[in-house]
């Protein structure tokens, strides 16, 4: 029989104290990871344990990795406290065999704190990535500048099209 051993702090001052506690069940759009390394905090790599009725985009035994949500829903089991851990499947990525959970598990916050720079109407202010085919490729060049709203040029070209940055010319095929 399969066990889940989760972190608990029990009040103030208290010592952390692991025992056991119920394996989540998936929500429709949701899925169950067993974490490894079993590391305390939110960055999780492991494998898809279980998934969601409504979930087509991972199955059984998947390396996954993910940013755990617990400390928008207060809720246990969707952190990364336990061996255990129910996380939308929509947080989700595959994570390469060719990369160890020891490494992948440092990805999930990396790669979120670039998304806030990139997507966060206050910095880049990119529009967020979609599956849906947009017209056009937009460039980023980022040059030496310590200065980011001084660093970055940006441009959308059409298909067929060609531009100049800094010297480079840059053409975009027809599709």
């Amino acid at each position: 029989m399969t066990t889940n051993l989760s972190a608990f702090i029990d009040g103030k001052d208290q010592p952390l104290r692991v025992a056991e506690s119920p394996i989540p069940k998936p929500g429709p759009d949701d899925i169950i990871i067993k974490q490894y390394p079993a590391v305390v905090g939110v960055d999780i790599a492991g494998d898809v344990y279980e998934v969601g009725s409504d979930v087509s985009r991972f199955k059984q035994n998947d390396r996954v990795i993910v940013h755990a949500g617990q400390f928008m829903t207060g809720l246990p089991e969707d952190g990364a406290f336990s061996l255990f851990c129910r996380i939308p499947a929509a947080n989700a990525a595959l994570l390469p065999q060719e990369i160890w959970y020891i490494q992948g598990v440092v990805l999930p916050l990396a790669i979120d704190t670039a998304a806030g720079g990139f997507y966060q109407p206050d910095y880049v202010g990119f529009d967020f990535p979609s599956s849906t085919a947009r017209p056009g490729v937009t460039i980023l060049k980022a040059d030496s500048s310590p200065v980011l709203e001084d660093a970055i040029t940006t441009r959308t070209l059409s298909a067929g099209s060609e531009a100049t940055l800094d010297g480079e010319t840059i053409s975009i095929p027809a599709y």
